[in-house]
């Protein structure tokens, strides 16, 4: 693969990142549904931050992945904490699709 097919590709996966779209057609609460979304969001984030790294530099080294990862586990553990609290607020409906 030539290095502009690599680049295109790399571009083409750096602007197709949306997990959070796709999580809000999901049949849930809107509370589990948003804390959801914003999981997508960290996720997005993440992916798209080795997207744009390897863009420029080709190679994600070991270190470069620990600090992205690092500064997405924050986020993401909080996202774990509305999500966690959504469904339990939401566990006395019989209907699954209302947590």
């Amino acid at each position: 693969m030539t290095r502009e097919e690599k680049r295109e590709n790399i571009l083409k996966e750096l602007y197709g990142h949306n997990l959070a779209e796709r999580i809000t057609n999901m049949p849930i609460s809107e509370e589990t549904r948003a804390a959801l979304y914003f999981k997508g969001k960290v996720q997005d984030v993440l992916e798209t931050l080795f997207s744009l790294h390897r863009l420029m530099y080709e190679d994600v080294d070991d270190k470069t992945a620990d600090k992205f990862c690092e500064a997405c586990r924050n986020l993401d553990e909080i996202a774990d904490k509305y999500i966690t609290n959504s469904i339990n607020d939401n566990i006395v409906f019989r209907n699954v699709s209302e947590i």
